[in-house]
Parts: C-alpha cells; structure tokens; sequence
C-alpha cells in the first residue's frame, strides 16, 4: 500500500506538467481521492500526507461539480478534520456527504 501511495504521489507530480485544463483536474482529483485512501489504510488517522491529499481533492471535487462517484472526498476530509479536533470544519465536510 505505501507503494502505491508512492506511485500515486509520482503521478500527480507528473499532471503538474500537463496544461491546467478540466481533464487534467479530473485525473488530479482522482489521484489524491486515491492517495488519500491509501494514506488512509497505512498512516495513523492524522498523518499529514492525508490531510494534504484530501485537502487537494477537496480543492478540486467543488469546482469539477463535486462528482458523487467521488463523495469519498469529502467523507475522507470529514474523518481527517475530525480526528485532528477540527469538529466544526468535520462537520461542514460530514454534511455534503449526507446531503
């Protein structure tokens, strides 16, 4: 699993290079929804490679229509906040996903 954490990691690098057009936010977003589920079964709950990918999803499913094929995103940035104390912002994230 951390290697794929890794592999996943080294692909978002790449999109980096890729111009900054929807398709290209569609792969990125998809990256880190992944990375941070992987992240999610090897780090401790409040690893910070977590929060970033997560954060990076979020960043991304909003303004690409908050896909619902992606409602890990903000479940998963929901659990992260929660677990960091964050309960208010946790909540905010809890409620998209439920909605």
């Amino acid at each position: 699993m951390a290697e794929a954490a890794v592999q996943f990691q080294k692909a978002l690098d790449q999109l980096t290079l890729s111009p900054d057009i929807p398709e290209r936010q569609r792969q990125e977003l998809q990256f880190y929804s992944a990375v941070g589920a992987v992240w999610s079964v090897v780090k401790c709950s409040t690893a910070p490679e977590i929060g970033r990918a997560y954060a990076g999803a979020q960043e991304l499913w909003e303004p690409l229509d908050s896909p619902s094929a992606l409602l890990r995103v903000p479940s998963g940035q929901a659990r992260t906040l929660a677990v960091r104390g964050e309960i208010d912002q946790a909540q905010r994230f809890d409620e998209i996903c439920c909605v």
